[in-house]
């Protein structure tokens, strides 16, 4: 950053050019009074978040309703806000009627949909995703050889044979084997001109730019980071010789930028059309941020309370299931099977909870390289 800093403070010899002042206006927001507007703005921006969330989790549920089909609102005249869920088409055609009834029959299902909507972004999975297969796709290990294999496949036999090698790889490192992560791998780590250079510097660049947000506290736009690279003598001379030792020409600062965006994963630290967007173009221009509600609803809540796979922890599930709502289950990749066997005897055996006689179920399941992550939570509770 410091290069690009020194171009713009030294252009003050000549006067303050319209971007140094432009950043000295906005850099006295880190200190002054934001004042209630920027509190207003923060409230229209979390509810426009619960709304998308709601709209999206309708959408989980009731399968046959179009993307278009419904609209959601926020209405707040009277300073209590509510969220509206209403038929685009006129005279509506039941769908809400069939949503509520299918809601109310799935013993939670909304509530569970409603918190993947908030939690969980598809694009952000995938960058995630690609940049731990990158990272061990450095290591002397079976995925560098499922790769090496892709990469050297000549016709449609040994491509298809490469590419089931590869799957089933991922599937044992707990990396994800999914048609989706699958085809990202190959569309992004394993291009006809990729080879372990280019999985070093996929890792490096990803690593540099999450520890770089990391430190700075916010997130970094792809085509400035970009910038930031090129502009780095060190970066730009490195990765200018790997372009060359590829194409045998030397490329431009353009080629350059543009190169370097191509091994970029953005994420998604707030929201995208992958996961939440403001669907309603009357509503305003407030864009939905799941880490802003993240952070409003953690600070109104309890957080969900979890257990590692070690002696003893079935009792210590019932005995957190007799005051909790939900539970998370932690276990290595071997632990699969412990965890089943002993929730087949947990999910099918009722316990009384305040004279009540209540039912754990399953509310989901994740992997990924460090084991599972599995929630288990008491039917009908928790729904207010």
């Amino acid at each position: 950053m410091m290069p690009a800093a020194r171009r713009v403070s030294g252009s003050r010899r000549s006067g303050p050019t319209p971007l140094f002042v432009e950043i000295s206006r906005a850099e006295t927001a880190l200190w002054s009074d934001l004042g209630e507007d920027f509190e207003a703005w923060l409230r229209q921006r979390h509810l426009r978040t619960l709304a998308e969330a709601c709209l999206s989790a309708v959408h989980a549920i009731a399968t046959d309703v179009g993307e278009g089909d419904l609209m959601v609102d926020v209405l707040s005249d009277d300073g209590n806000p509510r969220i509206v869920i209403s038929e685009s088409a006129p005279g509506g055609i039941g769908q809400i009627e069939a949503f509520v009834q299918t809601s109310l029959d799935g013993d939670g299902a909304f509530e569970r949909a409603l918190t993947h909507a908030l939690g969980f972004c598809t694009r952000a999975h995938i960058s995630e995703s690609l940049v731990a297969v990158a990272a061990r796709a450095r290591t002397p290990e079976a995925l560098a050889d499922a790769f090496d294999t892709v990469r050297r496949a000549r016709g449609y036999q040994q491509t298809l044979s490469a590419q089931a090698g590869l799957t089933r790889t991922l599937e044992e490192a707990g990396l994800g084997a999914s048609r989706q992560n699958v085809v990202a791998v190959t569309g992004h780590l394993l291009q006809q001109s990729s080879d372990s250079t280019t999985d070093a510097w996929f890792d490096a660049l990803n690593r540099l730019w999450a520890n770089r947000e990391g430190r700075l506290g916010a997130p970094i736009d792809a085509r400035v980071f970009a910038y930031l690279l090129v502009d780095s003598p060190s970066v730009r001379r490195r990765f200018s010789a790997m372009i060359e030792r590829k194409t045998g020409q030397q490329p431009t600062e353009v080629q350059l930028f543009a190169r370097i965006q191509d091994f970029l994963l953005p994420g998604c630290h707030d929201s995208c059309p992958q996961c939440l967007a403001n669907t309603n173009r009357f509503a305003g221009d407030f864009r939905p941020s799941r880490e802003l509600t993240d952070h409003w609803l953690s600070a109104s809540g309890p957080k969900t309370p979890s257990l590692s796979v070690a002696p003893g922890w079935v009792e210590r599930l019932q005995a957190l299931l007799a005051n909790e709502d939900r539970v998370e289950i932690i276990g290595a990749v071997d632990d699969l099977g412990e965890i089943a066997r002993a929730l087949q005897t947990l999910l099918t055996e009722p316990f009384e909870r305040d004279y009540l006689l209540v039912w754990p179920i399953l509310s989901g399941v994740s992997r990924n390289p460090d084991g599972w992550r599995v929630g288990v939570e008491i039917r009908n509770m928790g729904v207010r």
